[in-house]
């Protein structure tokens, strides 16, 4: 993915974070964390730097190469990617990673944004293209996903039936 000049310094602005939280202790959860936390704050903020600029600057930082696995499974990535997967972030070499990497983390950054309950979204499609790498359990959680929004959309149906039956709002 090749990014325009905004995403590209924002992206720079998160791997200085990182490397900078890095040295300062030593550790690469707390950097990592602290990147995440930083987005999740709606951060760095600059003209240009939209939500969707800071997404895709986020996880086209390179420190996300070299983590260990178990790194990808915080509280907080998952965070990150959820509200990156609600403003439309989509990254089909990030999710083929997660998928491999932390699939907790991708179905819990699923489940975080809701996108499943927008079939046409863009990152959901990318999501459900996934190649099946013999992961049943991701497997069963799309199948949930399904069914969710179809039970979501059989009780909106319900809901939109009996709205004209109920009695007009008094106005004062």
């Amino acid at each position: 993915m090749i990014l325009n000049n905004e995403a590209e310094l924002c992206r720079q602005a998160y791997q200085k974070h990182f490397e900078e939280i890095l040295k300062s202790s030593n550790s690469l959860e707390q950097a990592v964390d602290s990147c995440a936390h930083l987005y999740l704050d709606g951060k760095p903020v600059k003209k240009g730097y939209t939500t969707q600029v800071r997404s895709s600057a986020l996880w086209q930082c390179h420190f996300w190469r070299t983590l260990p696995d178990a790194l990808y499974s915080s509280d907080v990535v998952a965070f990150a990617l959820g509200r990156s997967l609600h403003y439309g972030h989509e990254d089909a070499t990030l999710f083929k990673d997660l998928l491999l990497k932390a699939p907790e983390t991708l179905k819990r950054g699923v489940r975080y944004s809701q996108i499943f309950l927008q079939p046409d979204s863009p990152p959901w499609k990318q999501i459900l293209s996934l190649p099946n790498n013999g992961n049943e359990d991701f497997l069963d959680f799309l199948t949930v996903c399904h069914r969710l929004h179809a039970e979501l959309c059989v009780s909106d149906k319900a809901v939109a039936a009996l709205q004209p039956a109920l009695p007009k709002s008094v106005t004062m």
